[in-house]
């Protein structure tokens, strides 16, 4: 059996970090900015200070719901035994009504009141941010979830949802855009959105993110309040459309309260596709089929999930499943009024949104 043979340097690789930094090519000096923007407001943040607290002291730390990640069991499973040495500190706010607030670390104090007792680990190192004694409440607020966000958002895989709650909370228009909508078309995401009795939960939520959140969705925020509303008109239509073939019992997601997004976001482009490309008969015969006269006896939403999946060309495949159908179904009942050749290029013609060359069946 051979040993390895290990490298031991006779001089020492350990250098000051003055010494570190002497051959290497800095980029020029930057200065300290401890200011945020919060909507039209700058605020001015002090530095954190740190400070111990007992276990018995972040019992009473407070977890905001409005833009925290909601606590995982599952997170708190997959942490296993706890290692001290390994713990960062905890960050928090205080506020002026002397309110504690976790900001950073939530899932570790859960970890840490589950495992320890406080004789194994007396105190804990927090980063304590303490409001301007001026500040009301929601102003603390706004502040606390936008330092959650920007200490989270580059360092670590948070969700959308998590993203979009903080973001809510500090008056993001992007984020608030998607409150509107989730409220407007009466649907939720782990109770974020709609709070109506008659709310849906919204399942596989990224065919909205795709079309009201992501850099290129095509409904996201905007500026123009003209333009917003016109968005917000063609995604309820798109709502409607959704409840015209699902709503009427049967299908076992709806019936419990379940929409899901791939196929709203599906639905919104069949609503698109009929208004702008389609004409006199056609889009009457075509309104008609997918409402259900002919199309609930062709397929039912569960293969449908399966068929289009949920990428960002869901909404496509759809649409090439579905003109497929409804020529089909032309051809039993003897309609004459069908999506041809010519409908097809004019909606190429139209819009890059209704190309669905790719999608068609070839036969």
């Amino acid at each position: 059996m051979h040993s390895l043979d290990y490298v031991n340097p006779r001089d020492s690789q350990e250098l000051s970090m003055d010494m570190m930094l002497k051959p290497i090519n800095m980029p020029a000096k930057s200065k300290v900015d401890r200011k945020i923007k919060i909507g039209s407001k700058t605020y001015r943040l002090d530095d954190y200070n740190i400070k111990t607290k007992t276990i018995k002291e972040i019992k009473s730390f407070l977890s905001p719901k409005e833009w925290q990640r909601l606590i995982s069991e599952l997170a708190i499973r997959g942490y296993g035994s706890l290692k001290p040495y390994l713990l960062k500190p905890i960050i928090i706010a205080i506020r002026p009504n002397k309110k504690i607030v976790i900001i950073d670390g939530q899932h570790r104090v859960a970890l840490i009141l589950n495992t320890l007792e406080g004789e194994n680990l007396p105190k804990l190192i927090v980063q304590e941010y303490v409001h301007d004694k001026n500040l009301s409440e929601i102003e603390c607020k706004k502040i606390e979830s936008k330092l959650f966000k920007d200490l989270n958002v580059e360092i670590k895989s948070l969700t959308k949802m998590t993203i979009i709650r903080s973001g809510v909370m500090h008056d993001e228009s992007d984020a608030l855009w998607v409150l509107t909508v989730l409220n407007e078309l009466n649907i939720h995401i782990d109770n974020f959105g709609s709070e109506k009795s008659s709310k849906m939960k919204l399942a596989a939520p990224s065919g909205v993110y795709q079309m009201i959140y992501n850099p290129t969705g095509r409904f996201k925020y905007s500026s123009n309040p003209e333009t917003l509303t016109k968005n917000l008109n063609t995604l309820k239509q798109g709502m409607k459309r959704y409840k015209e073939k699902w709503g009427k019992g049967g299908d076992k997601d709806f019936d419990n309260g379940i929409v899901h997004g791939a196929l709203l976001k599906a639905c919104v482009l069949e609503y698109e596709y009929s208004e702008e490309v389609l004409e006199n008969g056609t889009r009457e015969d075509f309104n008609e089929f997918c409402r259900g006269g002919g199309f609930t006896t062709d397929a039912s939403s569960g293969t449908l999930k399966s068929l289009i999946g949920s990428s960002g060309a869901c909404d496509k495949i759809y649409m090439g499943w579905l003109i497929d159908r409804f020529r089909k179904y032309g051809e039993k009942s003897g309609n004459r009024n069908s999506i041809g050749k010519k409908t097809i290029a004019k909606g190429v013609k139209t819009a890059k949104k209704f190309d669905f060359t790719d999608f068609l069946p070839k036969n």
